[in-house]
């Protein structure tokens, strides 16, 4: 199975964030909206009252809570979930586009 190498996927995150986070303080907005869930880390330095984000599905947390068939994450992807998680429940509000993953981020999140 192939992986990218961990300085890659840490160096992806940082990049997001430090970005992001730049360019919210150059050109605020009235809403910032987290397409993706998995980035919730993002939200760590937005503002909480104008921050949302969309879930699609919490399955990296699922693996670490071994409620799949699967090796769990490592420790690396276990701390940028354990971080996005903690950005979701900053955020004013939190979308899902599927009852499960609503349900799954009630019941694990």
């Amino acid at each position: 199975r192939a992986t990218a190498p961990r300085w890659r996927n840490l160096r992806h995150h940082g990049t997001i964030t430090g970005r992001l986070w730049r360019l919210s303080r150059r050109h605020p907005a009235d809403v910032y909206h987290l397409l993706d869930g998995s980035h919730g880390y993002v939200a760590l330095g937005l503002s909480a009252s104008r921050t949302v984000a969309t879930a699609h599905d919490v399955i990296p947390l699922l693996q670490s809570l071994g409620k799949f068939p699967v090796s769990p994450p490592g420790r690396g992807a276990r701390w940028v979930i354990r971080r996005s998680l903690a950005g979701l429940r900053r955020c004013r509000r939190v979308m899902s586009d599927s009852s499960q993953t609503a349900d799954d981020l009630v019941t694990y999140g």
